[in-house]
């Protein structure tokens, strides 16, 4: 559990400016931000250099909050509750500079008590380390600049009202992404092995197509009538960020074969083809295979999955494969994933249906 009681200077300031605002304002103490789970459908790993992959955004969402209480102390407070080795430790243990004084003749200081919520529990899959991350990101974004962030609704929020500063053209399908810099950049500085691929998927919502070399976002609904997704977890957890170090690369004609069936996976969102998506992910799933990167657990798990009536295609997802199982199955199917999850002692925990395509949102 991190935290820390002496923020830096500029951390100070940001934290004493609250302070004044929510001394001079009507308490509303409370914030939150809601960030969905995500999950590879295909293209972990080569993400990792750059190039292009699908995550779908589900419920339910993680849940970062934080509360703000003003106090007699001299000196700002922050509290969370995050390893101080991980990315959103690092960012909100981090000094962002010197300070331009513009706080100095604060007088009112606060103390900020971070929360994280995960849904899951803490089993692993899904995107919990980003999620951390994205929810810091903002809160220290609200920091520094509290009157320009809306949580006074009644209502959860999208971020309508601070698109320009996070992604442009949030509603197209397709849009270009020079401002994930901002977020991405960030996000390097705290971490030398994630993509972050996950975590502007996780900002957008949806089907999420992001392709690190172009800076290209593109954002789908799931097209397929007859072609349902279940996403399985295992149980088993693999500490990502830990697993990708020292990873050896992978070699570039691997690298083109992921690409290539990544591409067709694109293009089955595209033309709404629910057989060209099936393929995909069983070329993708084979090249993880055959490539060491699939745990044994899971392959087991796949193996005896492949026999089932009604499935169509299944691979493991992030690192090893080892956290969770993306199943695409025929709709009439679902209770045979059901009836496999019983038998396995598995937990199917969402699916097509459970798309957010909303994103990370505000909440009061």
């Amino acid at each position: 559990c991190g935290k820390f009681a002496r923020p830096s200077r500029p951390i100070q300031e940001s934290l004493a400016k609250v302070a004044k605002q929510e001394a001079l304002s009507v308490n509303r103490s409370r914030r939150k931000v809601l960030i969905p789970g995500k999950t590879f459908l295909i293209g972990e790993y080569l993400a990792l250099t750059g190039g292009p992959s699908i995550v779908v955004n589900t419920e339910p969402s993680f849940e970062f909050s934080w509360e703000t209480e003003v106090s007699d102390s001299s000196i700002p407070i922050l509290r969370h509750p995050f390893h101080l080795d991980s990315p959103a430790g690092r960012w909100l243990e981090r000094n962002p500079g010197q300070s331009d004084g513009i706080f100095n003749d604060v007088k009112v200081s606060a103390t900020n008590v971070v929360q994280f919520k995960d849904p899951f529990g803490g089993r692993g899959g899904f995107g919990s380390s980003t999620a951390e991350f994205a929810g810091a990101w903002i809160f220290r974004r609200w920091l520094e600049n509290p009157e320009e962030w809306n949580f006074t609704g009644t209502a959860v929020e999208s971020l309508e009202d601070h698109r320009e500063t996070i992604v442009p053209k949030w509603r197209s399908d397709r849009f270009g992404s020079q401002r994930f810099r901002d977020v991405l950049d960030d996000y390097r500085l705290t971490t030398k092995t994630g993509s972050g691929a996950d975590l502007v998927s996780q900002f957008t919502g949806g089907v999420a197509v992001w392709n690190g070399q172009t800076d290209e976002m593109r954002r789908y609904n799931w097209p397929f009538a007859d072609l349902a997704m279940s996403l399985v977890m295992t149980g088993k957890k693999m500490a990502t960020h830990s697993h990708l170090v020292g990873l050896s690369p992978l070699d570039s004609n691997v690298r083109s074969d992921m690409s290539e069936w990544v591409d067709e996976a694109v293009q089955a969102f595209a033309l709404e083809d629910g057989d060209r998506l099936i393929a995909s992910v069983r070329g993708f799933a084979k090249v993880l295979d055959e490539n060491g990167r699939l745990a044994d657990h899971s392959r087991v798990l796949l193996e005896d999955l492949s026999d089932c009536a009604g499935i169509r295609a299944a691979k493991g997802c992030g690192a090893m494969g080892a956290d969770v199982l993306l199943v695409l199955h025929d709709r009439s199917a679902i209770s045979v994933v059901a009836d496999f999850c019983a038998s396995h002692g598995l937990t199917a925990i969402s699916g097509d249906a459970d798309l957010s395509l909303a994103g990370l949102r505000l909440a009061p």
